[in-house]
């Protein structure tokens, strides 16, 4: 079974049980994995995460970007858009810097670990030369 659920900006969970569409895309070729999901709701809050478990697997956790609610003559749905955090990555610009030699923990948790994403410290293996972070570039 298929839990849905959202939270507020307060972090209180809202079960999603009514969903009528889901839609998860993840891909090798990107970094964030992106829901879709449209539910039958009138009562629904502002959101600013949801997750996805099905039995004791995490399918997604992310932010919502975009909360769309529609009401007509039948039908009253709400359709979240939302990405994982890796997102947030993409979104923002990369401090620009050379480091000489870096460890894949050392650049992980100077990119990655501000954002709220763990990182991985046996990462031992170093970067060959020197690695460049240039202006313009995600994180």
């Amino acid at each position: 079974m298929i839990a849905l659920t959202g939270y507020d900006f307060q972090g209180t969970p809202h079960p999603l049980k009514t969903f009528v569409q889901l839609r998860l895309e993840q891909s090798l070729m990107v970094p964030a994995d992106a829901l879709t999901v449209r539910v039958a709701a009138s009562n629904i809050p502002r959101l600013s995460r949801l997750s996805v478990i099905c039995g004791q697997t995490v399918l997604f956790d992310g932010q919502v970007d975009e909360q769309r609610e529609v009401i007509t003559a039948g039908e009253h749905t709400v359709t979240l858009y939302a990405r994982s955090a890796a997102a947030l990555l993409l979104d923002n610009e990369a401090l620009c810097g050379t480091y000489n030699r870096p460890s894949f923990a050392d650049i992980l948790a100077q990119h990655a670990k501000p954002y709220g994403i763990d990182t991985d410290q046996s990462l031992s293996a170093r970067y060959g030369e020197a690695f460049t972070v240039s202006k313009g570039e995600s994180e």
